[in-house]
């Protein structure tokens, strides 16, 4: 692990830290502010505090009243979510929201203890989390429970959410298997998995109802994909060039441009990952076996 960066200008600029060797970003909203983990002086990756990290300063945002904190999303609007101890030395870790400099504990569903994350926010300012393996979401501070697809039964985890409410996640259908799910109006709808996987993990959906994350059968045989309106599920490696060396392991973000941020190898090996940034192009000839034909000539124009 080490300190956080953004790419600007294709060139990774690092965020810094609180003092410490290990940080890492994990959102930003169109203003440019980043939120992650940071450590201070002399602290392991396992004693991270939540950092904003605006015009390249590091800010620590606090915690829920424990040591260990880390923000996992934010809004345009600069809201905070995340995760944090409620207590020092408790172990336990809770979604929050962070507002105008404070710190709130997010609600689980009634009757579990609510120990989780809360994973993203919209424009809006709803909230999607899994506090107690459940997927949530949060209108106003109060959680609604969003079930699963296994009868009500087994875990779930909401990851992603857009701008008009369309919540994705992962979700139970038996004691060994995780589907993708999309859900929006009460109604949660059953994505399925690539073929091979037995648990899948969407990441984020965008303002086009694009879904990317990963498929997974055990590690380290992951897979990212792409989810599209009338195409369903695609591994992200069929639509990158046959011959590139590159193996998309993992994708966590896509934005309205439809750009995709993840991680993959173009070694060869599951130890060496590097982070991918896929950009849409328009469709070209398929050259990987080109059919012999006679050199086109120039028309002289009249």
């Amino acid at each position: 692990m080490k300190p956080a960066a953004v790419v600007a200008a294709g060139q990774p600029l690092n965020l810094g830290t609180f003092g410490g060797r290990y940080g890492g970003a994990n959102d930003i909203n169109s203003l440019g502010d980043v939120v992650g983990w940071a450590t201070y002086p002399g602290g392991s990756p396992y004693d991270m505090r939540a950092a904003l990290w605006r015009e390249g300063v590091p800010i620590d945002i606090g915690t829920l009243g424990g040591e260990i904190a880390e923000a996992l999303g934010i809004s345009n609007e600069v809201a905070i979510v995340g995760t944090s101890e409620n207590q020092q030395g408790s172990y336990l870790r809770f979604p929050f929201v962070w507002r105008n400099g404070e710190m709130t504990r997010l609600p689980g569903v009634p009757g579990t203890g609510g120990a989780g994350e809360a994973h993203d926010i919209n424009s809006n300012g709803l909230i999607v989390g899994d506090p107690s393996s459940k997927a949530v979401l949060w209108i106003n501070g109060e959680p609604i429970f969003l079930r699963t697809l296994f009868g009500g039964q087994g875990q779930s985890h909401a990851f992603g959410i857009n701008d008009a409410g369309y919540v994705v996640g992962g979700a139970d259908i038996g004691t060994r298997s995780r589907n993708a799910f999309v859900w929006y109006d009460g109604v949660m709808y059953d994505l399925g998995r690539l073929p091979g996987m037995t648990s899948m993990w969407p990441q984020a959906i965008n303002n086009h109802n694009q879904i990317v994350g990963w498929g997974t059968s055990g590690y380290p045989n992951l897979q990212a994909f792409l989810w599209e309106q009338g195409q369903g599920l695609r591994r992200l490696d069929e639509l990158i060039p046959p011959r590139s060396p590159w193996r998309l392991y993992e994708a966590w973000d896509i934005n309205d441009a439809g750009q995709i941020c993840g991680n993959g190898t173009r070694r060869g090996s599951f130890d060496l990952v590097d982070a991918y940034l896929m950009t849409p192009v328009h469709p070209t000839m398929d050259l990987a076996a080109p059919t012999p034909a006679a050199p086109a000539r120039a028309t002289p124009s009249r």
